[in-house]
């Protein structure tokens, strides 16, 4: 078996050093080696809806929470599972605006990204909220959050606007760099027929 690593090793160095031909790394790989994983394929973008909490919940919840509002005390937690994960299926429509906000002395090019979803959406959604307690909720696109939003399943609350509710919610992503919000308005748009 030696012998025949050291002719493999010394016939990859002469062909390599020449450059007339690549070999495959598992060719020079001992005896028994499992070959190196093949190239990591590009994964579809993925949107979810997930519960935002106040504090980490071990298990449940990302260990690193993140700013929510102006509030520096504003830490909140997303859940490490999507209560919904969407798809162009669940989605009537997503649309992409962009807003010049240069007037309140931001930039001329805000996009916002507006989702709304079908009734059976709405349904599944309002089935993974636990209670009737007003929850918060995050747009996810590929593990990164765009918004926050209340939730509130007691249609008898008062004071809430309609596209919180949950048989209308209406989510919505702003201030999205233009790629995320393409990709997002992307993966979530029926194909054309």
């Amino acid at each position: 078996m030696r012998r025949f690593g050291f002719v493999r090793a010394s016939l990859f160095a002469l062909v390599g050093g020449l450059g007339i031909v690549s070999l495959p790394a598992s060719f020079a790989a001992e005896p028994g080696a499992q070959p190196a994983p093949a190239a990591k394929v590009q994964e579809a973008a993925k949107v979810g809806l997930h519960w935002v909490e106040g504090k980490h919940l071990p298990g449940v919840t990302d260990a690193e929470g993140f700013q929510s509002s102006c509030d520096p005390d504003s830490i909140v937690y997303l859940h490490l599972k999507p209560a919904l994960a969407l798809t162009p299926e669940l989605v009537t429509s997503v649309t992409r605006k962009s807003l010049d906000l240069s007037g309140s002395g931001l930039s001329t090019s805000n996009i916002m990204v507006t989702i709304e979803l079908t009734d059976e959406a709405r349904k599944t959604l309002a089935a993974a909220c636990p209670d009737n307690e007003t929850k918060m909720v995050a747009v996810v696109l590929n593990g990164r959050h765009w918004g926050i939003h209340r939730y509130e399943k007691d249609d008898n609350k008062p004071f809430v606007p309609d596209q919180a509710r949950a048989k209308s919610f209406a989510p919505s992503c702003g201030f999205m760099p233009g790629n995320d919000a393409y990709e997002m308005v992307k993966v979530l748009s029926k194909p054309k027929e």
